[in-house]
């Protein structure tokens, strides 16, 4: 059996961060990381706790577990060029941890605010890490995936026929959301749905046929165009 949704943050990654040697800062105590546009949510232990999960999915007969990025940290609020150096880290972070352990496969976080520079880390991920692929928030800085310039991204994805995992971490009514878990009841597969449809209807599956995407959070709730 394959886990195909699987957050991970390597430590040595929020070590180097902490010493205020990365473009995001991180505060061991809170477990917080400070982005441009304020901080994360507290880090949880398990995403980070790579022995942990080892036992996790051992328990639960889980033959491969592909790593994804946590995507409350894809830095789609950096300067491009901060954006480029802080996911390249978690990318040789991750594939560090995890080279001497077949049990465990990646996707690499990507710098999504920038097309060319997401298109490149999709590039070296794959053929010099052996990811298998990427994954990208459902937004990227408020703008719709189907209007954020990521034309690069879906060339490469596609050329290389690699899986691109797409998960939210901001969701639409987010201040109406905030009661009962409903950011994540609700909001999260309404915000799935949302950047499926962007997608569809805006045109980038008949630019790009052979672009494959993997949809979080039950894959939303898209449905066929009413015409």
């Amino acid at each position: 059996m394959i886990d195909l949704h699987a957050h991970y943050l390597p430590p040595s990654v929020l070590e180097v961060a902490a010493r205020g040697r990365l473009p995001v800062d991180f505060e061991p105590g809170r477990r917080i990381l400070d982005f441009p546009s304020g901080p994360s949510r507290p880090v949880p232990a398990p995403l980070t706790d790579l022995a942990g999960r080892l036992r996790w999915i051992d328990d639960r007969d889980i033959d491969v577990q592909v790593l994804s990025p946590w995507l409350d940290a894809a830095g789609d609020d950096l300067a491009a060029g901060d954006a480029a150096t802080w996911c390249r880290a978690l990318n040789d972070g991750c594939a560090q941890d995890i080279e001497a352990n077949p049990r465990f496969r990646a996707l690499a976080a990507l710098p999504v605010v920038d097309g060319e520079l997401a298109a490149r880390e999709l590039a070296r991920s794959v053929q010099q890490l052996g990811f298998s692929g990427g994954a990208i928030p459902t937004q990227v800085g408020g703008r719709d995936l189907d209007a954020a310039g990521l034309e690069p991204l879906w060339e490469v994805a596609e050329s290389l026929d690699v899986l691109l995992f797409i998960h939210p971490y901001r969701v639409m009514g987010g201040e109406r959301m905030k009661a009962h878990f409903l950011g994540n009841v609700c909001g999260n597969p309404f915000e799935t749905t949302l950047a499926a449809m962007r997608l569809d209807f805006g045109g980038v599956f008949v630019r790009w046929p052979g672009l494959r995407v993997l949809l979080a959070h039950g894959g939303g709730t898209p449905t066929e165009r009413p015409w």
